[in-house]
């Protein structure tokens, strides 16, 4: 990335602009951000942490993470009893077993989400997992070093120990770059799973050494005794570098948890909103992997509810992960300093979900708090994908223990001659594709958070922090920290005005457009990098910066409150070191009376605080002096 990093300010609402430069939302308690270096004295912090007091209020008191109680025994392991004795006197139900107060009984149900801040001592994306509870693919798999505030999480065998705390999550559940869908049926899993670990959008997979953040559910792993801990699997993550004089943070949020019960009804598998799929009902419980195997081999033999059924299929529930993460803290590489801390970033977000990013007053940090609100979690698309028996031997032999398993075979001897045909077929088991979205930018220009109205994950982006110098005020050149996306629109008017130097020019389009609609602002001729804001008869619709070129292209939303007539569309910005207005007319007309169903959100930029820009907009009388903060940026890869 070329170096880069300027802010435009305006004397006499430095303050106002500031609070632009850090703010899409009031800071949290009612703080208000503040500008300056960190406060005198105090220690450095890492480059990325909880709100520990709000990590630990969440956490709650240290628990132990019992064999018996999580587990069910501390002599076995999950499916190898199942195949190296009978089936009949299981004692370990789930795979991965929820540490949780009060349970006297394993659950995979009763748990919560815990946070851990600490270290990635190394991290990759894996090839193999029992698919039978991995619809999203093999797994994501690291080892955190945890904060001291935290290291209470990391046991084995029921002790807290030094060794780091494994995390984990299915490979599909990071964002993905866009891609087409796979087949309804058919696919094996292993090859949905290959294309679960490809595609990966950049960033989001932690490298040694990097300050990690995960929080995610705090199991005992029953397949390998003695039961270490971990978090398994992850809901929230960020990873942060620094990246010259910048600290570089992405964070993301999966939103779904493989529930580890199953049911034979293929349709409820992927009703996510749908708790009552967890109740028994007089036709069939919903079961842990062992008991749906018993019923599944008397269903080949016509006996119990699953009686008829022609060939041994898996339908594991999955559920929305619907918890807010707490607050985290994105903070400037420890002996940087500056008059102004500068933070930029992007996110992708569906419908709903609420993000905002705040300076922490004195300390250095971006405050950034995410809201995953009530909007219903998308359903993903279900497909059904097979599990040849050779591949089953393989992964299920290695996670239960036994080299050399034919599985197909230690079956049979459960199943009378005149049904095992009924084992021929390989079975089925349920799967989904990888979650895709737009891209966030790997060099935010401002601050913008993005609704994708389609989007399966809450929200994932990246967030830049650094200290800034203000120069001396004889410098005259500019930029911002604020950008609108652009969209495409179908026609436009336009005006010009002359500064003696060069034309500045402007177009809106679509010419007409309802209340509450959408338009579309090009403009050219600029001062390349001025911050350039829009209004509507003087309404902030918000800013965004021109190009290398003196170009920029946006879109805003009318106010809905706006009265039907002509309005002037105007752009305020600095052309050749003087203030330049010029504007351009668009016809609003009543928005539609609202129908039953309504079209996709665009992805648009967010606006900023009104008051902020009525003081950057002092430019348009020709009362401000224009001051420049330049930072130079290191180049880093793409």
């Amino acid at each position: 990335m070329s170096s880069r990093r300027r802010i435009t300010w305006v004397v006499g609402a430095l303050a106002a602009i500031a609070v632009a430069t850090a703010v899409v939302a009031p800071a949290p308690g009612g703080a208000s951000p503040t500008t300056g270096a960190r406060t005198a004295g105090a220690p450095p912090l890492p480059t990325l942490l909880f709100d520990d007091a709000q990590a630990t209020a969440a956490n709650g008191a240290a628990l132990t993470a019992d064999e018996v109680r999580t587990c069910g025994a501390d002599d076995r392991r999950f499916l190898g009893e199942l195949l190296q004795g009978s089936p009949f006197d299981y004692k370990v139900p789930y795979r991965l077993g929820d540490v949780a107060e009060g349970n006297v009984a394993p659950t995979a149900r009763d748990g919560r989400m815990w946070h851990i801040s600490g270290t990635a001592a190394g991290a990759h994306v894996g090839a193999g997992d029992f698919p039978f509870d991995h619809p999203f693919g093999s797994d994501f798999n690291m080892d955190l070093v945890p904060d001291a505030a935290y290291a209470f999480l990391s046991q084995r065998g029921g002790a807290i120990t030094t060794d780091p705390l494994h995390v984990e999550l299915s490979a599909g559940q990071f964002p993905h770059l866009e891609g087409p869908a796979g087949p309804a049926t058919g696919m094996e899993w292993d090859t949905s799973s290959a294309i679960s670990r490809a595609n990966l959008q950049t960033g989001y997979v932690p490298d040694a050494g990097e300050r990690v953040l995960v929080a995610g559910r705090w199991i005992a792993d029953c397949g390998h005794p003695p039961f270490q801990t971990e978090i398994h699997p992850v809901a929230f993550m960020a990873r942060a570098h620094v990246d010259g004089d910048t600290t570089v943070a992405q964070a993301f949020y999966a939103p779904y948890r493989e529930s580890q019960v199953y049911n034979a009804d293929r349709s409820v598998a992927n009703q996510v909103n749908d708790d009552s799929r967890f109740d028994p009902t007089p036709e069939l419980d919903t079961e842990p992997f062992p008991v749906g195997l018993v019923m599944s081999i008397l269903g080949l033999q016509d006996v119990g509810p699953l009686a008829g059924i022609e060939r041994l299929a898996s339908w594991g529930l999955i559920e929305a992960n619907d918890e807010s993460p707490v607050d985290w803290l994105v903070c400037a590489p420890a002996g940087t300093s500056g008059d102004v801390l500068d933070i930029r970033y992007d996110f992708a977000a569906r419908p709903g979900v609420q993000i905002s990013v705040a300076e922490e007053p004195g300390t250095g940090c971006a405050r950034v708090s995410s809201e995953l609100g009530t909007q219903v979690t998308p359903e993903p698309v279900l497909r059904e994908c097979v599990l040849p028996w050779d591949f089953l031997n393989d992964v299920a032999g290695a996670e239960a223990g036994v080299p050399g398993l034919d599985l197909q075979n230690q079956l049979a001897a459960f199943v009378p001659p005149e049904y095992q045909y009924r084992l021929d077929l390989p079975p089925l088991v349920d799967c989904y594709d990888p979650l895709r979205g737009p891209s966030v930018s790997n060099d935010p220009p401002g601050q913008d958070v993005g609704v994708v109205d389609d989007l399966e994950l809450p929200f994932y982006g990246r967030v830049e922090v650094a200290w800034v110098d203000a120069p001396p005020p004889s410098s005259t050149s500019s930029s911002s920290s604020s950008s609108s996306s652009s969209s495409s629109s179908s026609s436009s008017s336009s005006s010009a005005t002359s500064t003696g130097r060069d034309t500045t020019e402007v177009a809106v389009s679509p010419a007409t457009v309802p209340q509450g609609g959408v338009i579309q602002v090009t403009s050219s001729g600029w001062d390349p990098g001025t911050v350039v804001t829009v209004d509507l008869d003087g309404v902030v619709l918000g800013t965004v910066v021109a190009d290398a070129d003196g170009r920029l292209s946006a879109s805003f939303t009318v106010p809905s409150a706006t009265a039907p007539g002509v309005h002037d569309v105007r752009l305020v910005g600095t052309l050749a070191g003087q203030a330049v207005e010029v504007a351009a007319p668009v016809t609003v007309i009543e928005a539609p009376a609202p129908t039953a169903t309504s079209g996709s959100l665009p992805r648009t930029g967010s606006t900023v605080l009104p008051g902020v820009l009525a003081g950057i907009s002092l430019i348009a009388a020709g009362a401000a002096v224009v001051l420049a903060v330049r930072r130079s940026r290191s180049a880093r890869p793409a």
